[in-house]
Order: structure tokens, then sequence, then C-alpha cells
């Protein structure tokens, strides 16, 4: 969905099919699309019945214990809230860099949360108010904010995180679904260290995450 303004309250996004496209290939189902003038757009999922058109190491293994499936499930999809829970973790030896997603659209931070959990310590704010306390609580390698919230928009939040001390030198990516050039400056004019328009392939996000962290790191080496 695309918005004259950088604030809303209504929820929805242009990531949805995107999001749809990566859980039909994870799961190698098929979709197609009907669309027609007047008539509207009609999508058809269709879901393999069994297991027969699986390869036999992506079919679920029996046998195993159901809290040793919990634990590891539970491990894997962890989000870490404050800081205190970050640092325990790293001292646990899993060292990973943090990002924190702040969005109002829960389905959008579900998204991200999907893409990132394995190699990202995951810390989700729901609004610009919420994300700013939680960067200066968590202090995350990383930060991921829609443009378009309610209370404070992401052009807001992005100008106080870099104009805060503590926040400042923390890389920021924009996400949006207004693609005009004059959007685009508008972040980046106010410090956005990149900005990204919806919907986008996993690979490009996940390429400018290591691209911004890598540049992080050797700033900090100088």
């Amino acid at each position: 969905q695309v918005d004259d303004s950088t604030q809303r309250s209504y929820g929805g996004s242009g990531i949805g099919l995107a999001l749809v496209k990566e859980f039909v290939d994870l799961h190698k189902w098929q979709i197609s699309v009907k669309s027609g003038t007047g008539i509207g757009t009609e999508f058809k999922l269709e879901i393999p019945f069994g297991e027969e058109y699986l390869q036999d190491d992506e079919k679920i293994k029996t046998g195993l214990k159901i809290d040793a499936i919990t634990k590891a499930d539970t491990k894997k999809k962890t989000v870490y809230k404050n800081i205190d829970t970050l640092d325990k973790v790293k001292n646990n030896g899993l060292n990973k860099n943090s990002i924190l997603i702040v969005d109002d659209s829960e389905d959008v931070r579900k998204y991200l949360k999907g893409l990132l959990n394995e190699d990202y310590l995951i810390i989700e704010a729901d609004n610009g108010i919420e994300g700013i306390n939680s960067a200066k609580d968590t202090i995350p390698d990383l930060i991921i904010s829609d443009i378009m919230m309610p209370s404070m928009d992401g052009i807001e939040f992005c100008s106080r995180i870099k104009s805060e001390w503590q926040t400042s030198d923390i890389p920021v990516i924009l996400l949006t679904a207004k693609a005009s050039f004059e959007n685009k400056l508008e972040g980046l004019e106010i410090g956005a260290d990149d900005y990204l328009t919806k919907p986008f392939e996993s690979r490009e996000l996940f390429t400018r995450i290591k691209n911004l962290l890598e540049q992080r790191k050797r700033l900090r080496s100088k």
C-alpha cells in the first residue's frame, strides 16, 4: 500500500506478496493468480498431500524427543527484549550481532524476524517511541525501521537516533512502500544509512545488512 503521509493508523504493507512467496518457496507449494477487469484478483494456493514430493533430508525424522525439538525451536526463535538478556546470550557463546526491528505491522516484524533470527539477535518495537527506548536500552548493532508509523514516523525516529550520542553511530535501514526520489533523499538527509523499497528480495536485505555491519566494524577499528 502507498500513502502520501509518513504516519498511518492502519495496518498493511506492500510486503504481503513477498511474504507469501517466501513461504511457498520454502515449503515447495504452488501459487497461481487469475485477474480480470471488474472481477478482481484470485490467488490459488496448492499444498501437496503427504510428503512424497520432499527429499529424504527434508522429511521430519521420527523418534526425536519432544523436549529436544522444543529446546532447538526455542533457541532458534528467541526474541531478545532487553540488554541484560543480550549480555547473557553473548556470554554463553552466541556472540551474534543484534538488530532492532521497528514497525507497527506485526506481520512485517514476523517476516523480518523469520528471515534474520537464525543469524542475528532480534529485538522488536512496534512504534518509533518504543524504538527509541529500546535502542537506548539495548544499543543494537543495526536498526531496521519502517517509515510509515503512527505517533512517530520513521523519518523522525531516524533523526532522533542519529542525534542521540548513545545511538548516533548505529546504522539505520529505512523501509518504505514509497519509491520516489524525494522520499529517499529525505531519509538520507536525516542520517539514514540505507533505504529499501518494499517489497524486496531477502538476499538484498542480507547484503545491505552485512555491508553496513562490516562498515561499522571497520570504522570502530580505526
